[in-house]
């Protein structure tokens, strides 16, 4: 026990000096805090209950609410780490496989005026099981973030054959975390 002490007490030993090292630990605790606390937190929608119009084709927001999510990747300290993983899982479910839906993650500085994400991993659904169990009805979305303060809010893009009478089901969760 007292050689432990003494190796963690000595100034000489070239791991505990004030290095560079010390900033990419401070990231790396803070990450770690991150995969502990940002595991399924709920984005919006619903997957039962409030539906979507489907009458015409675009973006909409999700039922009954859509909340955005602020990343603070200042320091590129998330984008700089390969094993931080930062996602959307989608569940989505339509009323006729006619109509489709597809994630869409939308970005933002200030909270106001928002523009398209980088996401990879989204396909339209046209799946109508009810427990999401048809083809690309649960999606799991990455999202590319960009370096400093970003707002995220996740969407759907509404295609194929919009109607009157259409209903769709979109529900998001966001993960950041890290792979092990």
């Amino acid at each position: 026990m007292a050689r432990l002490f003494s190796t963690i007490t000595d100034t000489t030993n070239a791991y505990f000096k004030k290095t560079t090292h010390v900033t990419p630990l401070k990231y790396a605790i803070e990450l770690a805090a991150l995969g502990v606390f940002g595991r399924n937190q709920y984005m919006g929608g619903s997957a039962e209950g409030w539906s979507l119009d489907l009458t015409s084709a675009g973006d909409l927001d999700l039922q009954p609410v859509s909340l955005r999510f602020l990343v603070d990747n200042t320091n590129s300290q998330i984008t700089n780490s390969a094993s931080v993983v930062v996602r959307v899982r989608y569940y989505l479910r339509v009323s006729s496989a006619v109509v489709s839906l597809t994630p869409k993650i939308l970005k933002s500085t200030d909270d106001s005026s928002y523009s398209a994400a980088t996401i990879s991993g989204q396909a339209a659904c046209t799946g109508t099981a009810t427990n999401f169990s048809g083809t690309n009805q649960k999606q799991t979305v990455l999202l590319t973030l960009d370096a400093g303060l970003r707002y995220y809010r996740p969407q759907v893009t509404v295609g194929g054959a919009p109607a009157t009478g259409l209903e769709g089901w979109a529900y998001a969760l966001f993960d950041c975390y890290c792979a092990v």
